[in-house]
């Protein structure tokens, strides 16, 4: 059966502003590092109260490369544990893992999903460095809390903002509740740039350490093509040039190009447009779903406000309840995802075995739970088409 309407999880469109953009980079020949992404960068970073912004290929590059820059600065060892939620995305945690060091899991909350503070200092042990709050499914982590745990133990705190770009907690964004944050313009994120992350600072040190990173480990002296132009000194130049092919790190090739910054630019000056339309289709989903008994529907927690990236939807039932409703779903042109497990992934059950049973919340939510889109680009008749055949999907089910 062809379906008679695609609702897709995310959706773009080429403005006229993007285009033009992107004529501007044809007509210059300019494509490496310049003048748009420096640009997407300083704006990204100052709605998110911070300084500096870094652009790179993903989230997942994000974190990887401040949990390096992080290690490496306070001097941690092989071995030492970060807290993670029991439920997020697989990069959240695989990044510990690529640096050797090792994902300690923490409960989540039962009516937001996040990581629950209250279950914070019972997994903190002498070899705990850091905690990893991940903003879930758009809604902002207790920070004030967990900032308080990380103060009483000497820990530092690395978010991850990549499903929550431009949500605040207690008015303040995320993002500037730790010494670096990370974030995600993937497909179906507010900002959209087909791929690309960001990592956040205040530090200059840091924001020139993540830059070195991203580039191969390179000296600062040259992290640019910009780097050796207009030096009126030729022992300046020649230093610089020096400096070219010098690396002092061992780094990554996690940059990006213009296109990307030329992508990017336009959104974040339309980001209260875009952050409208999905409350708003948001409302709307959840005013006419309500009346589906077994379904927990997003809510906002006091004082936060959600940027939804998604709409998440978990069903008071079982797993064969959930998939029989994605299914359905997904047979009808709705895409849907579940909403993040993660201990019962293959890899993780290979490396620690069955201990999703000791996270029973997380269990739950990551077994019953999935989300589907409500981007800017829904129309109406997307959001009546949704609504009925999910009306469709749980006939019999309560």
């Amino acid at each position: 059966m062809k379906p008679s309407r695609r609702v897709p999880i995310g959706d773009f469109a080429f403005t006229p502003e993007i285009r033009a953009n992107f004529e501007k980079i044809f007509q210059t020949n300019r494509v490496t590092y310049g003048p748009f992404l420096r640009e997407f960068e300083t704006q990204f970073a100052a709605i998110h109260q911070r300084k500096y912004g870094v652009f790179c290929v993903s989230g997942t590059s994000a974190l990887h490369v401040a949990l390096k820059i992080l290690k490496n600065y306070h001097n941690w060892q092989d071995n030492d544990e970060i807290l993670v939620p029991a439920l997020t995305f697989v990069a959240s945690s695989n990044v510990v893992l690529h640096e050797r060091l090792k994902p300690v899991f923490v409960e989540i909350e039962k009516d937001f999903f996040d990581m629950d503070p209250s279950r914070i200092e019972e997994n903190i042990t002498p070899k705990t460095r850091a905690i990893m709050p991940v903003h879930l499914f758009g809604m902002p982590c207790r920070m004030t809390e967990i900032a308080q745990i990380a103060e009483k133990h000497g820990l530092v705190i690395l978010e991850d903002c990549c499903q929550c770009t431009f949500g605040k907690i207690e008015n303040q964004p995320v993002g500037s509740w730790s010494p670096m944050s990370c974030f995600s313009t993937y497909c179906g994120s507010l900002i959209f740039t087909g791929v690309g992350g960001l990592i956040l600072t205040d530090d200059f040190d840091l924001q020139i350490r993540t830059r070195q990173l991203l580039a191969h480990g390179r000296d600062e002296k040259y992290l640019s093509i910009d780097d050796d132009d207009k030096l009126n000194r030729p022992d300046l130049l020649e230093e610089v040039v020096q400096k070219r092919f010098a690396f002092v790190d061992l780094g990554f090739s996690f940059r990006m190009t213009e296109f990307e910054g030329a992508m990017g630019l336009p959104q974040v000056y339309n980001i209260e447009w875009i952050n409208r339309q999905r409350c708003e289709n948001a409302e709307i989903l959840i005013s006419a779903l309500s009346d589906i008994p077994i379904f927990q529907l997003p809510s906002d927690r006091p004082n936060a406000k959600r940027a939804y990236r998604m709409f998440p939807i978990k069903i008071n039932g079982t797993k064969k309840m959930r998939n029989s409703v994605s299914f359905f779903l997904e047979r009808h042109g709705i895409e849907t995802r579940p909403l993040l497990p993660l201990l019962d992934q293959p890899y993780y059950q290979k490396l620690y075995g069955n201990i999703s049973e000791q996270y029973p919340i997380a269990r739950d939510v990551g077994n019953t739970g999935f989300y589907i889109g409500c981007h800017e680009y829904l129309e109406p008749e997307d959001l009546e088409y949704a609504i009925s055949v999910i009306h469709e999907a749980v006939k019999g089910m309560y």
